[in-house]
């Protein structure tokens, strides 16, 4: 196979997936709340990564150079989201007419 080939395989079935996953979550949305899909979504992508990360990588893929700037990158992370001038509740999600 040619690597021009399974370049265009590869895009196919990338995009196949996420429509896939789109239209799998938005059908979820009538009986479910968005945020516990969204929770649910990137728990389990953050396992399947951590996942193949193991299986290819070995035990310890993700350990830092750096600890102590990691640390503090990790630290200054959550402070723009929580600041947001518009809290969750508040957040205008789509709804699904029925």
């Amino acid at each position: 196979m040619s690597a021009t080939f399974a370049g265009i395989a590869l895009q196919l079935v990338a995009i196949a997936f996420f429509v896939a996953m789109d239209t799998t979550i938005k059908l979820m949305t009538a009986d479910y709340a968005v945020s516990q899909l969204i929770f649910a979504r990137f728990a389990f992508h953050i396992l399947f990564v951590a996942l193949l990360l193991r299986v290819f990588t070995g035990p310890l893929p993700w350990r830092s150079r750096a600890l102590g700037l990691q640390a503090a990158r990790s630290l200054c992370r959550p402070r723009p989201t929580s600041c947001s001038p518009m809290p969750w509740p508040m957040c205008p999600w789509p709804t699904r007419r029925r």
